[in-house]
């Protein structure tokens, strides 16, 4: 998912595992993807993209597990808006103020509803990226994958909190619901 270390993720997980074959991990970026945000190589596709991917290698994905890593949610509110701020050149990202952004496409892609629908099918896992030592913990016991994830700059930049409504707090707790039970 984006804006909670999936890149960080990836690379550790690829640098753990020299078999690729049963690890689905897209490496492109939504620009390279032509704005499809299904596409099953964009780097943070939705848990629908990688059902898809594994249905079209013939393979059954109930047998699968997926891993996410989840952000606290106004922390994450905060990561995509000054990504996004920073992002202006498709409209897709356009938008002048925390409220709008929330209605925009891109905002909306990463939902937890959007983002992880269906999840309750199949076996995902998520681990707050504060816990990514049991995280660490859970693969090396579960898939034999020593992994080493990096220090996490969870503030890029020393970029200022967003001073948020309580109605707006309310809503993107809403949005972001999986960190609530998320390991």
């Amino acid at each position: 998912k984006p804006k909670c270390a999936s890149n960080s993720l990836k690379h550790a997980i690829l640098s753990a595992s020299s078999i690729e074959d049963n690890i689905f991990i897209g490496k492109n970026n939504i620009v390279q993807c032509n704005f499809d945000y299904e596409n099953a190589d964009y780097r943070h596709a939705p848990l629908s993209a990688a059902v898809e991917k594994i249905k079209s290698l013939g393979k059954d994905p109930l047998k699968y597990e997926f891993v996410a890593l989840a952000r606290p949610p106004v922390e994450l509110f905060n990561s995509i808006y000054y990504y996004d701020v920073a992002t202006t050149k498709n409209k897709n990202f356009i938008f002048k103020n925390p409220e709008q952004m929330i209605k925009t496409v891109h905002y909306n892609k990463f939902i937890d509803s959007t983002y992880f629908k269906e999840g309750d099918k199949y076996n995902l896992k998520i681990f707050k990226i504060s816990s990514s030592a049991a995280l660490a913990k859970y693969l090396l016991q579960n898939y034999d994958l020593n992994i080493n994830m990096p220090i996490l700059n969870h503030n890029k930049g020393n970029r200022k909190d967003l001073i948020l409504s309580a109605n707006l707090e309310r809503i993107i707790f809403d949005h972001f619901f999986t960190y609530r039970i998320a390991i």
